[in-house]
């Protein structure tokens, strides 16, 4: 069984295969995924909420808000941070770990899913949503 390698930005942590739980479908618990450190540097440079509904109006309770990762990963509005924790978690390298992890699981869940893409997870191409190319 393949592990991930051990990356302190990365939300997989160390987990591997032997770690996704089943039941009711297969799914991870990490206790603490990221080093504690970058965790907290997170959590203290993390925007203030008004950056993510400043160009809302009409907001229900509790209604999902989103920013695109494209938003973010370039924007100086952002720590270095949040940057590189974004640019991680959108990929290939962050694509490659989750099929080392996941992989097997995705297939049993998807037996088609790669015969239709015409390619095997680990062989997919990732980029970050409305990026170019």
């Amino acid at each position: 069984m393949q592990r991930v390698s051990p990356k302190p930005q990365s939300i997989l942590g160390t987990a591997g295969p032997e770690d996704v739980r089943r039941s009711p479908f297969a799914h991870m618990v990490i206790e603490q995924p990221l080093d504690k450190d970058l965790y907290q540097q997170l959590e203290d440079e993390f925007p203030l909420p008004e950056r993510f509904v400043k160009n809302l109006t009409n907001i229900a309770s509790n209604q999902a808000i989103r920013i695109r990762a494209l938003d973010i990963i370039d924007n100086s509005e952002f720590s270095e941070n949040w940057r590189s924790f974004f640019r991680y978690h959108t990929s290939p390298e962050f694509w490659q770990n989750i099929v080392a992890v996941m992989g097997e699981h995705i297939r049993q869940a998807h037996p088609q899913l790669e015969h239709r893409a015409g390619a095997a997870f680990e062989d997919w191409r990732v980029k970050v949503h409305g990026a170019p190319g």
